[in-house]
């Protein structure tokens, strides 16, 4: 039980991936990143398939670059932190971050009670910051700066 008051909610299931990038733990997502409890698990792994989908095409150009040499992203060489390589921590983050966005900006839709109203987790402001989060894991991803500039 968590200090919510609400049970454990975390399920053992793998969001499958396409074999280059990697499989992911919905129950990692779900204690990282500390989900409301009134969403359903379905609904979170639908959130988290999008956000592969959309993670995965804004690494298009990487992954072409890499894969006909290596079978998958973790056998590309990469700096590590203990047996995890950077790469990874960095893609996951990167998709995490984007499925908590997306499930934040769905919440008013799972409890409409005006009782239930927490800006926090609803709030646009929080979902947006989520998506500013994945930017980030994207462009440390590719070892990219933060700030792009782009002329017009």
């Amino acid at each position: 039980m968590s200090f919510s008051g609400f049970d454990d909610q975390r399920v053992e299931q793998v969001i499958p991936n396409d074999g280059f990038w990697p499989n992911l733990q919905l129950s990692d997502f779900q204690s990282e990143y500390r989900l409301p409890a009134e969403y359903e698990s379905e609904m979170i792994v639908s959130h988290i398939l999008t956000a592969i989908i959309r993670t995965n095409a804004q690494l298009v150009r990487w992954k072409a670059l890499y894969q006909p040499s290596y079978p998958a992203m973790q056998d590309v060489p990469a700096y590590s932190l203990g047996d995890v390589k950077v790469t990874q921590i960095n893609y996951q983050r990167a998709v995490f971050c984007l499925a908590k966005s997306l499930l934040l900006q769905q919440f008013a839709t799972v409890d409409r009670r005006s009782a239930a109203a927490n800006p926090e987790k609803e709030g646009e402001a929080t979902a947006s910051q989520f998506q500013e989060y994945h930017d980030h894991a994207i462009a440390d991803f590719l070892g990219r700066g933060r700030i792009n500039v782009e002329a017009l």
